[in-house]
């Protein structure tokens, strides 16, 4: 039996646990956080991930990312380093007006996420980037192209391992 048959995505994805903000710059939002909220991030690291597709061709691509664990969700701010990206992509066409945009919604990790490309390939909805996950080991990370849709980026992790990486 096809597993996506008769499912739509809130069968799937339940809590939203990020929010992914890309910046040019790094600096600028660590120092807001500080200046609106008083608080220092949870972490600043360089995100190397084990592998990435970008429109389905492999890249190199990294980021600096600043995390914080507040209101209940992590709020990570990416500076995109390396090559051809998601993140690039959203500086070039969303945030070079403001030096910021929300570019990700990433939602409690899954079993399967070939599953959730399925059920979204069903309804227009193609993968804009994937990869190894560095938060979930063995993982995979994948972002859909929803731009056009939502305005933002859905992010999906999967605990399951990918072999055939």
């Amino acid at each position: 039996m096809d597993v996506v048959q008769g499912l739509v995505p809130t069968d799937l994805l339940k809590d939203v646990i990020q929010i992914g903000i890309i910046v040019e710059d790094l600096q600028r939002p660590i120092e807001g956080m500080r200046k609106v909220f008083g608080v220092e991030p949870t972490k600043v690291f360089e995100a190397k991930y084990p592998w990435v597709r970008y429109r389905d061709e492999p890249v190199e691509s990294w980021a600096t990312i600043a995390s914080y664990m507040q209101f209940g969700v992590e709020l990570e701010f990416m500076e995109p380093m390396g090559g051809d990206s998601a993140w690039k992509d959203h500086i070039i066409q969303d945030c070079r007006a403001r030096g910021h945009a929300i570019h990700h919604i990433r939602f409690a990790d899954v079993e399967d996420n070939d599953v959730v490309s399925r059920l979204l390939a069903e309804r227009g909805i193609e993968i804009y980037q994937e990869g190894g996950s560095i938060v979930t080991p063995g993982g995979k990370f994948t972002y859909y192209d929803t731009v056009d849709e939502l305005g933002f980026v859905i992010e999906v992790v999967t605990r399951k391992k990918d072999d055939s990486r």
